[in-house]
């Protein structure tokens, strides 16, 4: 195939593209944790010097996008950020409670400490938020290719979330109920060829360096987003819950809302963000099923985006249809409808979710009427359609062309679709600029 077999422009001409070329889409700006309240509740002893740890990394990351991207050793003042950052991390190890938050605190002091000799992140082991422990990432962090930092450094800390990480587990519960699903809608066996990663959902309490300048994302993925992080168990994706249902509230709500004409009936934010979470969780499977080893496979012959728009649409669709017949129909169609919305509002051309989010919208509208002011009613009425998309995509990622033509057709809807909706929508906020304190 060549590399315009979806009608994608090449990376070089998409910017030409007016799908690609629009203003930036309106930010809603939260402040939460006042004075730090919380933080300084759940860690009395070390909150300020984890707070300076914070402030210390956003100077950091001002300085690696600075002009000249000096190394840490190249300047007096990266020295001095260093050795500043690898003092508070000890004070934050030596006066915190014993836990994960201690021991990854003392991990990132030693890390800082070559890394300043060396010039190179030495390894470290990374560990998975547990209950009624505050967990920590302090290291560098690369969630997305667009980062303009050499190497960013981030600080995450956060508190494990009871309650959202019951959806998480109910979904991680039905692992073979799931598998029979996709096989039923994929109409071939299936299986998973790797481990699962585990999922925990934490609130977040605090961000610093990278994570706290530019694009934020409400999951990050470990180690594959950590360069220098490594996993004795199971890999593992922490999302913030917390930063899930503000965005549904503030953003994703409000877009169903003005394209159904209507605030969706009778459902509270909570229950949209479980639903959320259920189906975010299906998602996350869905990039590990398999074709049965008995079935043959055709060589693929994508290119790496268009690869990775399919396998986005792939997951997404797979992802709502497994997960459908354990969550109540309302919510989850006011999660992953607006939602939907959300991400078409996404202007980067790197984000192949995004483009996915084009391709499935497009097709859905070219195939059925949508009720989008009755998620229960519109979740329904998507699902066929959906069943049939996961099916086209499934063969033209394992070098069908026969699909491609509606596929086409369905990204070039989508694009209009986009279009279309900008303008009346382009007041609404669509992602979340958060602080801390």
């Amino acid at each position: 195939m060549s590399s315009t077999t979806l009608g994608l422009p090449s990376r070089r001409h998409r910017h030409e593209h007016p799908f690609w070329h629009r203003p930036a889409p309106a930010v809603r700006v939260v402040r939460l944790d006042p004075g730090f309240a919380t933080l300084r509740a759940a860690l009395p002893s070390a909150w300020e010097e984890l707070v300076r740890v914070k402030y210390i990394l956003d100077a950091l990351t001002t300085v690696a996008r600075s002009p000249g991207r000096p190394t840490p050793q190249g300047r007096i003042g990266c020295r001095f950020l260093f050795e500043a950052l690898n003092r508070q991390l000890e004070e934050v190890a030596r006066w915190a409670h014993p836990g994960v938050l201690q021991r990854q605190a003392a991990a990132a002091a030693g890390v800082v400490r070559s890394y300043f000799r060396t010039g190179q992140w030495s390894p470290v082991e990374l560990e998975p938020p547990r209950p009624g422990e505050l967990w920590m990432h302090c290291g560098p962090l690369r969630p997305w290719a667009m980062q303009d930092a050499p190497q960013p450094l981030a600080l995450l800390v956060g508190r494990p979330a009871a309650v959202a990480q019951e959806a998480i587990d109910e979904v991680s519960g039905h692992v073979g109920r799931l598998r029979s699903r996709v096989e039923q809608v994929l109409r071939l066996p299936v299986a998973h060829l790797k481990t699962f990663p585990g999922m925990m959902a934490v609130d977040l309490l605090l961000v610093g360096g990278s994570s706290d300048s530019g694009h934020k994302n409400f999951a990050h993925f470990f180690p594959l987003e950590s360069p220098a992080g490594r996993t004795p168990g199971e890999d593992f994706t922490v999302v913030f819950s917390n930063m899930h249902v503000e965005r549904l509230t503030r953003c994703s709500l409000a877009l169903l809302e003005a394209v159904g004409g209507c605030p969706p009936d009778g459902i509270q934010p909570a229950q949209v963000r479980q639903a959320s979470l259920s189906w975010f969780r299906s998602h996350d499977l869905a990039h590990f099923w398999e074709v049965h080893p008995s079935v043959e496979v055709p060589n693929r012959s994508l290119v790496p985006f268009e690869e990775m728009v399919l396998q986005e649409t792939l997951a997404d669709t797979l992802g709502l249809l497994a997960v459908a017949e354990l969550v109540d129909a309302t919510p989850l169609g006011a999660a992953f409808s607006s939602e939907m919305l959300r991400y078409l509002s996404r202007n980067h051309h790197e984000f192949a979710d995004t483009t996915a989010a084009a391709l499935e919208v497009g097709w859905l509208m070219g195939d059925v009427e949508l009720p989008w002011g009755e998620p229960g009613r519109w979740l329904e009425v998507a699902v066929p359609s959906l069943a049939r998309l996961a099916r086209a995509v499934w063969a033209a990622l394992r070098g069908s062309p026969d699909p491609i033509p509606d596929l086409c057709r369905a990204l070039d809807e989508g694009r209009q679709l986009v279009a279309r909706w900008y303008g009346p929508l382009a007041q609404i906020p669509t992602d979340l600029e958060y602080s801390f304190g």
